[in-house]
């Protein structure tokens, strides 16, 4: 819940001059620092769950990531919602630094065994060569990050105009937009609980590429839409089909790498993905001030249907993975 209590007061940006110079150096100051932390703090999960056994076959130690993940999506937003509605931006910040105490406390509780003190045979950098020669010489493991990049770069960007979408397009305010992000975060949760009662059957290729398909199509046509319940629906789905690619690709790349590089082709799946979302809401904040926010969504969806397409086309093989 509390990276999205982040998220909506950056609605303020819809009410007031964000312009003036001491201002805008806060905010980028305070982005970057956060940014850092969160890479930190990702970082350090995933060093966690390689040490207490998430390894291939054990998938269910990260359902319960996904689940707790699309949980806070769905509540954080609306509860950060009522709380600007009511409180103001400041209670939001407030309140988000706040909820870092109990994970601080959980963390202070933790006690692992780090066993033996690995030896290296060779050099870091010679293991990243490695793993980044394995990952773009292996085509279903560079078709996935490629699907993750594009989902990314031109999909998930849609995210960074939410805000201004609940004020400008569709009249509203911050609780305008915790509806919206919640109906991202139930779509996400809701698709995740079905990804999960399906993980016994071979589909997870042909539901990651429908999912690369649905993504886009449900997000042109939220761009269109201006009744509010109707663009409720539509991003109930958009959250829905966005979890089933991240999910489905997260599963597969992991299924598919040997023990001995998986860390290491993680790292580079992590790094495509987070490290590609700040680009795709630098060009999206371009485009919307330019040309508007729902030409703005157009464009991204148009991208990622064109890289959906083309991957349908040139690689059949990944709809035929179990």
């Amino acid at each position: 819940m509390y990276p999205d209590c982040y998220d909506v007061p950056r609605i303020c940006a819809c009410r007031t001059d964000l312009h003036r110079p001491c201002q805008t150096l806060a905010h980028s100051h305070h982005g970057g620092s956060y940014g850092c932390g969160d890479g930190l703090r990702r970082t350090g999960k995933a060093g966690i769950r390689a040490r207490i056994g998430c390894e291939e076959g054990h998938g269910e130690c990260h359902r319960p990531q996904f689940h707790h993940v699309q949980l806070g999506h769905g509540v954080g937003p609306a509860v950060a919602g009522l709380v600007y509605a009511l409180f103001g931006p400041a209670w939001c910040f407030l309140v988000n630094a706040v909820s870092f105490v109990a994970i601080i406390v959980a963390l202070l509780m933790m006690r692992i065994d780090l066993g033996p003190k690995k030896v290296r045979k060779i050099s870091t950098i010679a293991e990243l060569r490695e793993g980044l020669r394995y990952a773009f010489h292996e085509p279903m493991i560079r078709t996935i990050i490629i699907v993750v990049g594009a989902t990314s770069l031109f999909g998930f960007s849609f995210a960074t105009l939410i805000p201004a979408w609940a004020v400008k397009i569709l009249n509203g305010d911050a609780v305008t937009n915790g509806y919206l992000q919640s109906a991202r975060g139930v779509g996400a949760l809701l698709s995740a609980l079905m990804i999960a009662s399906l993980s016994h059957y071979d589909l997870k290729g042909k539901l990651l590429t429908a999912g690369t398909l649905v993504f886009p199509v449900l997000l042109f046509a939220f761009s269109f839409a201006r009744w509010f319940p109707l663009s409720l629906l539509l991003m109930l789905g958009v959250g829905a089909a966005l979890i089933q690619i991240m999910n489905l690709a997260n599963a597969l790349v992991q299924s598919l790498v040997p023990d001995h590089l998986r860390g290491r082709v993680m790292g580079l799946y992590g790094l495509t993905f987070f490290g590609l979302m700040p680009l795709g809401a630098l060009w999206v904040g371009m485009a919307a001030e330019h040309l508007g926010e729902p030409v703005a969504v157009m464009i991204g969806a148009g991208l990622s249907l064109a890289v959906a397409f083309l991957v349908f086309l040139r690689v059949p093989a990944l709809r035929r993975l179990p």
